[in-house]
């Protein structure tokens, strides 16, 4: 959506025609080729289902929380050569698993600073469903979230709290246990729409037994940033940030530009205040820098 809105204001005509957007309507979301039945499938996100309603996530401890509505942001960019090494890190997964290694290990180390480490953390990450040949300035729902969790043990060193994420996103991958879920969801149809839409609002009411620790979206790399022609200077920087609310607290948007990697830490006021964003930040990061080594 970026990229066309550039192109428009550079008064630049589009590289492709504009989507069919009847046909996106029929967008395949189903599973993966993975040999498993559909009732496989269902099965395996049912067992995550109960599994976060029987061990429910810790959540982020607060600190210099605000009682008011809103979300402070807080801005990071990484140096090129640490964006280099994050980058190209050897290692049989990917950059957004990394990051997530690190998120969970950052949740850990700022939960045991203020006396409650938690035992299971469980970070939502986004999926990308879109076809190859789908134009990247088509807007629509074309993505998706899964959990990916870890225990205290799997956090007891870098390397073991990447392969426990990698497996994971591995098999989340393979599965599409995030798709599953929405299918699940809109299979119910004993339930009306308004029921299964109030579920998210009952959430306070079961003391938030099913909600996640932190949610991260990594866009990944652009290699060619969006231009807005004209007099307009290069395009260094993008920032961005996923939806939050409490008691999901903290959501982190990563991209790649120019040469160096940029998160936004998004939080709600009655989670962190700005020196608290800030600090959790500097553990983010730190974190970062040991898990990509």
């Amino acid at each position: 959506m970026l990229r066309a809105i550039a192109r428009a204001y550079a008064s630049q005509t589009a590289p492709s025609p504009p989507p069919d957007f009847l046909a996106l309507h029929d967008l395949p979301v189903g599973p993966a080729a993975t040999g498993a039945t559909r009732g496989v499938w269902l099965y395996r996100a049912g067992v995550e289902k109960v599994r976060n309603r029987l061990t429910p996530p810790a959540l982020l401890v607060p600190d210099q929380a605000r009682d008011e509505p809103g979300s402070g942001y807080h801005h990071v960019d990484l140096s090129e050569a640490d964006t280099r090494a994050l980058v190209h890190f050897e290692h049989p997964g990917t950059s957004t698993d990394v990051l997530l290694a690190a998120l969970h290990l950052a949740i850990g180390a700022w939960n045991a600073d203020h006396g409650r480490p938690g035992g299971r953390f469980s970070v939502l990450v986004s999926a990308n469903l879109r076809s190859p040949k789908l134009p990247e300035d088509a807007v629509g729902n074309f993505s998706v979230t899964a959990r990916v969790s870890t225990g205290r043990r799997h956090r007891s060193g870098t390397a073991k709290a990447l392969a426990m994420v990698t497996a994971q996103t591995g098999r989340n991958r393979r599965s599409r246990t995030g798709v599953a879920l929405l299918e699940a969801l809109d299979r119910s149809g004993l339930l009306a729409l308004w029921a299964r839409q109030s579920t998210i609002l009952l959430q306070p009411v079961t003391g938030n037994r099913d909600v996640d620790t932190a949610m991260l979206c990594n866009l990944g790399r652009l290699s060619d940033p969006p231009t807005f022609g004209g007099e307009a200077e290069e395009t260094v920087e993008v920032w961005f940030s996923p939806p939050t609310r409490i008691p999901v607290g903290l959501s982190i948007g990563a991209v790649t530009v120019s040469g160096r990697m940029h998160l936004v830490f998004r939080y709600p006021h009655r989670l962190f205040g700005e020196d608290a964003a800030r600090r959790f930040a500097q553990t983010y990061v730190d974190q970062l820098r040991q898990v990509g080594r």
